[in-house]
């Protein structure tokens, strides 16, 4: 299995694909380097290549080459679809625009006691993050007349302009500083501003009594690499994106 960062989010795929493999098979976890030492020297050591892309652009190019070597039937992706790969054994992948336009949608309601959204879009990572996402905000920003701001970073952010905001968050970093930043103001979440994060965690159910999330089901991609390993699925198949209401909107 490779991915680009172990966080936690892969970190329950990992788990997922582990349990329910069990005993009938083991789950190698490998870096980047490791993966391409494979691939070059040992490529029929593993019976089957769980991948989820999403490299800086340099390696991302490198690594688009090597899954080609890899036998087609062998080969699971993860987050996302290749043209080239499209005789891959399967996968999963996230339709980023409409899935946050539509998780949007969800939750409209709540962000209507806002007067505007700001995205943190961080731009230095758009091969973790990509434009896609930002087309969907501007998107339904658009199409349901919200008034909206796209910042960078949030420490860029003046303290004047958390007021009647709604955050929509992507990295966790930027979570934590709007978090102190509303602490310090004095200002009440989900009252005088709120906060939307993108991608569920075990923390983000307990922080600040609990942030609203959009996320994709990390877990049932872990199931379904092992179902195609299992010779239970096969084919590129939509995963699962939705909003989860809590008390930061």
């Amino acid at each position: 299995m490779l991915v680009n960062d172990f966080n936690a989010e892969k970190k329950t795929i990992y788990n997922e694909m582990k349990l329910k493999l069990s005993d009938q098979a083991t789950v190698d976890y490998c870096d980047y380097s490791l993966f391409k030492k494979i691939v070059k020297g040992n490529l029929d050591g593993y019976q089957y290549y769980v991948v989820m892309p999403g490299f800086e652009e340099t390696i991302q190019t490198e690594l688009n080459e090597l899954l080609l070597q890899i036998n087609s039937e062998k080969l699971i992706l993860l987050d996302t679809a290749f043209d080239k790969l499209s005789a891959c054994k399967g996968g999963t992948y996230q339709d980023f625009k409409e899935d946050i336009y539509n998780a949007l949608v969800e939750a409209s309601s709540l962000l209507k006691k806002y007067d505007k959204l700001i995205l943190i879009y961080p731009e230095d990572k758009i091969h973790t993050y990509p434009a896609d996402i930002l087309a969907g905000f501007k998107r339904f920003c658009g199409f349901n007349n919200f008034k909206f701001e796209i910042y960078s970073d949030a420490l860029a952010i003046a303290p004047k302009d958390y007021n009647k905001s709604a955050f929509v968050v992507l990295e966790e970093s930027d979570l934590v500083t709007i978090i102190k930043n509303i602490q310090v103001s004095k200002m009440k979440l989900a009252k005088d501003t709120g906060i939307l994060s993108y991608n569920d965690t075990a923390l983000k159910e307990v922080l600040a009594e609990g942030i609203s999330v959009m996320t994709a089901d990390f877990a049932k991609m872990g199931r379904v690499a092992a179902d195609m390993i299992l010779g239970q699925a096969s084919g590129m198949i939509k995963n699962d994106f939705h909003f989860m209401s809590r008390a930061s909107l």
